[in-house]
């Protein structure tokens, strides 16, 4: 398997760890991302973690490993920017997010779930930044790393 975007990475540990997924059709993918730069961007150009309004960061080299306390017993969909890579990756309930991306290469990616109420993200600048309902989780994060 050739491997040049990041969800081929994702797709690949995955499979390894032998956990449920589902890649979103390209229509499926295209509405839930423009939910949510309806939902939490401003319009322009640039990375949605830049458009995004309303959101709280904290930076922590490992924040990355941190979005299973928040996707905790939950589905999400794991994205990237679309620039990079329009894949969008569906996991069911229970999926643990840190051992998959940990036999990764560092990239940006979101999460997300299917109703778009929240956009997680983690970027090269190592700030783990939420939007939408992870703001509160992303606040309570920040003050217990402090």
């Amino acid at each position: 398997m050739k491997i040049n975007k990041p969800s081929d990475w994702v797709i690949m540990s995955a499979t390894s760890h032998q956990a449920d997924f589902a890649v979103l059709n390209p229509v499926e993918a295209e509405l839930l991302l423009r939910k949510i730069d309806t939902a939490y961007a401003h319009e322009g150009i640039g990375t949605l973690w830049e458009r995004m309004h309303d959101q709280l960061s904290v930076q922590s080299t490992d924040g990355w490993t941190r979005i299973d306390d928040f996707v905790n017993r939950m589905a999400f969909i794991l994205f990237f920017e679309k620039r990079d890579d329009s894949t969008m990756i569906a996991f069911p309930n229970g999926t643990r997010l840190t051992p998959i991306l940990s036999e990764c290469p560092l990239f940006e990616f979101y999460v997300t779930d299917d109703a778009a109420s929240f956009v997680v993200c983690f970027n090269h600048h190592d700030f783990l930044i939420g939007t939408g309902q992870a703001t509160s989780w992303i606040s309570s994060l920040s003050a217990e790393l402090l």
